[in-house]
C-alpha cells in the first residue's frame, strides 16, 4: 500500500469511522457522508474515496459533493498538503434555505422538555419543525434566514448521525439576532448548549453552527463579532472541545477573552460534557455559576516542563517549499519560526519567495505579503509571470521600447487571480498609518492572521520596511525579534528578505 493509500486510511480512522473498504474497487466508504451527513433521511454508503487517487464523491442527489480528500481534509482544519495534492476554496455562494418553519409539535416539545428546555426559550430562538416532524434550529442574520439545521426528536442510534443541514446555506452563529453587542457574548458549541444557557437566563448566548472542526463561520462573522468587547468560549469537556476554544482564543485574542474552564461532576462521579448535560444532572443555578465564573485567559509565560506534551517531530506542520534539495535540507517551513533570506541583489530573493507563496497556496495556507520595492500593479505582475509559466506568456508590441514585450494571457491570468482569490493578501502601501511602517505591517499581519487564518507572511525586504527609522540597525533587530513574536503568537511563518 502506497503513502497516499495510508494517510487517507489513517485520516478515515480519525474523522470518517466507522468506514469500509473495498480492496477490489480501491473505494473506502463510511457510513454517512461527511458533508451532509446523510441528509435529512440518514442515507446511508453514499460517499466514496478512491484511495489511489484520492477522489472523492457524495451520490445523493441534494448532496453530489466532489472533489479531493486534500479538500476534505482542510474542512476538518487538517493539512492537506499531507496527501500532495492542491487545493484552492473559492469563494463561496451561498443559497437562501427553501425551508417552511412550522409549528413545532407535541413530540418535539417533549423532546426538549427532557432536555430541560421550555417553549418559551425555543420560542425566543424561533426553533420549529419541517414537513416530516424534525427538528429545524433557524439561523438569522438580522432578520433573515441564511442557514438551517435539522434533528430528529429521538435519541440517535449508533450508527445515525442525529443532525444535518441545508447544503450550500450560509454557516453563521445560531442565535446572533438576539444578541447585543453592548454586552459579552457567550459562544457554546451547539444549538441545545445555547438553549440551556438561555434556559437560565443568560443573554448573548449563541452557537457555533457546524461543531469544533469548522470554523469558517468566524471569517464570515468576524465583522458582527469585533463589536463585542468580552467572549466567554464554552466548549465541550473533550479534547475536540477545548482545541476549538484554544483556537478561539488565538483568532478573537486573548485580551477579550473568557473560558468556562470548571465541569462539575455528573452524579455517578463522572464530570459533565457540555451545558445541557450540567443543566439536566447539577441544575439551573450551577450552569448559571459555570458561566459566571468563566476565567480569564491566563499570561503565558512559566510552565512545567512536565506538562509539555511530547511530540513526533515527523507530524509537525510545515509548508513545503517546492525545491527538493531546499525541503531535505531545511525540513521545510514549520509554523510558529522565521527565516530570512539574504543575498546578493538580482540573485533571486525575491523570485523565490514568490515561488514558495505559491507552492503554500497549493498546500492549502493563505498567504500575506509586504512589497517596500514594487508597487501593487508591480506585485501583481510579478506573481502571475510565475504562476502563469512560459506555456501561458505571449508577447505584445510596447510602442516605447519599440519591441515585444511578453505578457500574461488574457484568459490565464483572470484563472490565476481567480485562483488567488481569498489566499494570496498584499499590504497596501498607498495606505496612510497613524503607526509607523513596520507597526503598520504587524497590526496589518496580525488582522489577516486573525480573520483569515493566514499562515505565510513575506517581508520583502527589511531595509524598506524600516525606511522611515532613525536608528536603523537597533530598529532591524526589534522588527524581527517582534515578527518572530507574531509567528508564534499565529502559528505562522515569516519569511524576511534581507
Amino acid at each position: 500500500m502506497d503513502s497516499l493509500s495510508e494517510s487517507i486510511i489513517e485520516f478515515a480512522r480519525k474523522h470518517l469511522e466507522p468506514f469500509s473498504i473495498s480492496y477490489r474497487s480501491r473505494e473506502l466508504s463510511p457510513l454517512l457522508c461527511p458533508i451532509c451527513n446523510g441528509g435529512r433521511n440518514g442515507d446511508r454508503r453514499t460517499f466514496s474515496i478512491n484511495i489511489d487517487t484520492g477522489l472523492a464523491c457524495c451520490k445523493r442527489g441534494s448532496c453530489q459533493w466532489k472533489g479531493t480528500i486534500a479538500m476534505l481534509a482542510e474542512r476538518f482544519n487538517e493539512d492537506p498538503s499531507v496527501f500532495g495534492g492542491s487545493y484552492s476554496r473559492k469563494r463561496r455562494e451561498f443559497k437562501k434555505p427553501d425551508v417552511e418553519l412550522l409549528k413545532r409539535s407535541d413530540k418535539i416539545n417533549d423532546f426538549f422538555d427532557q432536555r430541560g428546555i421550555s417553549e418559551d426559550t425555543l420560542d425566543k430562538y424561533q426553533v420549529a419543525a419541517d414537513i416530516k416532524g424534525n427538528i429545524i434550529f433557524p439561523f438569522f442574520e438580522n432578520e433573515d434566514l441564511v442557514f438551517v439545521k435539522y434533528r430528529q426528536p429521538v435519541i440517535p442510534s449508533p450508527h445515525k448521525m442525529k443532525e444535518w443541514q441545508e447544503p450550500d446555506t450560509k454557516p453563521i452563529l445560531f442565535g446572533q439576532q438576539l444578541c447585543d453587542s453592548a454586552k459579552p457574548l457567550i459562544i457554546c458549541e451547539g444549538e441545545m448548549d445555547a438553549l440551556s444557557c438561555a434556559e437560565v437566563g443568560v443573554d448573548n448566548v449563541v452557537s457555533v453552527p457546524c461543531g469544533c472542526d469548522d470554523l469558517y463561520w468566524v471569517e464570515l462573522c468576524w465583522d458582527w463579532l469585533e463589536q463585542f468587547q468580552t467572549i466567554i468560549l464554552f466548549g465541550d469537556n473533550d479534547v475536540p472541545g477545548q482545541k476549538m476554544v484554544n483556537q478561539l482564543v488565538k483568532r478573537f485574542g486573548e485580551e477579550r477573552c473568557k473560558v468556562v474552564m470548571e465541569y462539575p461532576d455528573r452524579r455517578d462521579g463522572t464530570q459533565c460534557k457540555d451545558a445541557n448535560d450540567i443543566l439536566l444532572e447539577c441544575g439551573e443555578l450551577v450552569l448559571l455559576e459555570c458561566i459566571n465564573s468563566a476565567e480569564d485567559v491566563p499570561v503565558k509565560g512559566i510552565i512545567q516542563l512536565a506538562d509539555v506534551v511530547p511530540i513526533d517531530v515527523t507530524t509537525i506542520p510545515r509548508i513545503r517549499i517546492g525545491i527538493p534539495k531546499l525541503d531535505e535540507a531545511l525540513g521545510g517551513l514549520a509554523l510558529g519560526a522565521i527565516t530570512v533570506f539574504t543575498g546578493m541583489p538580482g540573485y533571486g530573493k525575491s523570485t523565490l519567495t514568490g515561488l514558495i507563496a505559491l507552492n503554500a497556496i497549493e498546500q492549502g495556507y493563505n498567504v500575506c505579503a509586504y512589497s517596500g520595492e514594487l508597487s501593487k500593479e508591480q506585485f501583481q505582475s510579478w506573481i502571475l509571470y510565475q504562476a502563469a509559466g512560459s506555456d501561458y506568456i505571449t508577447l505584445k508590441y510596447d510602442a516605447i521600447k519599440d519591441k515585444d514585450v511578453p505578457v500574461v494571457d488574457y484568459m490565464a491570468r483572470t484563472r490565476i487571480l481567480d485562483h488567488l482569490r481569498d489566499h494570496f493578501f498584499l499590504f497596501d502601501n498607498n495606505e496612510i498609518f497613524e503607526a509607523n511602517q513596520t507597526e503598520a505591517i504587524l497590526q496589518s499581519f496580525t488582522m489577516v492572521a486573525r480573520k483569515y487564518g493566514v499562515k505565510l507572511f513575506l517581508v520583502d525586504n527589511l531595509l524598506t520596511a524600516l525606511s522611515d527609522s532613525d536608528e536603523e540597525t537597533k530598529a532591524q533587530g526589534r522588527f524581527v525579534a517582534a515578527l518572530k513574536r507574531f509567528a508564534l503568537r499565529y502559528d505562522a511563518h515569516v519569511i524576511v528578505v534581507a
